[in-house]
């Protein structure tokens, strides 16, 4: 009987010992922290060191698709009147802030007399402006993606988009030859003094009295 044990415990020791030589998986997913002014994702040094990452350990064919996610609170079916319009990128811009997609909700006043683009009333309407399904794709991403942002809109989901989730995706198939870090550029090289404390290195060079700037 304490033979079995040790066998077992042996056999335990082995396979936990193959299983912590395995580097763990890279995350195929670089998030794009959403600026909090102006509601918009950005692409910081910590995104491009993430595509370097992947890139470094994607041995199959894939591509990147980017999808900025509304928080639970929002993303749930419209149960207003819904309605979608497709146009030319040139017209939607005209009308989307110069995007090239988005959401016109509609609330009535007066009992229904009344009406007005307003995502703050009663949001009986909605009106899903996009444009077709290639320029969608085109710009890395999917079109149930971009409807599902929108709609989210329709909910009443905030121009600033707070609690959204952005990320970039390597997603599995055939590539479509865009590689983000050659559109975006390089990441910045890091600061070799970055989170060490200040009183434990010598003054940096050019940052001490009389170096100007």
């Amino acid at each position: 009987m304490r033979a079995a044990a040790l066998i077992i415990a042996a056999l335990f020791l082995t396979t936990g010992a193959a299983q912590a030589g395995v580097p763990a998986p890279v995350a195929r997913e670089c998030p794009t922290p959403i600026n909090a002014e102006t509601g918009k994702p950005e692409i910081t040094r910590a995104t491009k060191e993430c595509w370097e990452r992947v890139m470094r350990s994607a041995k199959l064919g894939g591509k990147w698709v980017w999808n900025f996610s509304p928080p639970a609170e929002y993303d749930k079916p419209y149960e207003g009147l819904l309605m979608f319009q497709r146009q030319k990128p040139e017209d939607i811009k005209k009308l989307c802030a110069g995007q090239f997609a988005c959401a016109m909700v509609i609330s009535t006043y007066n009992d229904g007399k009344q009406w007005a683009i307003s995502q703050t009333g009663n949001r009986v309407g909605c009106i899903i402006l996009l444009p077709p399904d290639n320029i969608i794709k085109a710009a890395r991403q999917e079109p149930k993606d971009v409807i599902r942002h929108e709609t989210a809109h329709c909910n009443g989901w905030p121009p600033n988009h707070p609690n959204g989730h952005s990320k970039w995706e390597w997603v599995s198939g055939q590539s479509d030859g865009f590689d983000p870090r050659e559109y975006y550029g390089p990441p910045p090289p890091r600061d070799p003094f970055e989170g060490i404390p200040s009183t434990s290195y010598p003054a940096r060079p050019g940052s001490g009295p009389g170096s100007g700037g």
